[in-house]
């Protein structure tokens, strides 16, 4: 999956078993936890991850069957402006 404009998802993003998310630059805004599943592939394609919810978000890598790590661009964790009601 790429995204094709910036996104926000107020709760937890999960990247499937198998499946690539490709940000292709855009920003994306997470308000929960990531969780990337068995074979799951987070491309960060030189964009802005924010972490923005309103408590402590996990990050969990449950890839046990491939090499692949995960790498941010550029990571930001913004509680102020979600808790304010920028988002």
């Amino acid at each position: 999956m790429a995204l094709q404009s910036s996104l926000t998802i107020l709760n937890d993003l999960t990247i499937g078993a198998n499946t690539e998310l490709e940000t292709k630059g855009f920003d994306l805004s997470i308000g929960g936890d990531l969780i990337i599943e068995d074979g799951g592939v987070f491309d960060h394609d030189d964009n802005t991850t924010y972490f923005i919810g309103d408590q402590n978000s996990v990050i969990a890598i449950e890839n046990t069957g491939t090499a692949n790590y995960l790498q941010f661009y550029d990571l930001v964790i913004d509680i102020k402006k979600f808790v304010k009601g920028e988002y």
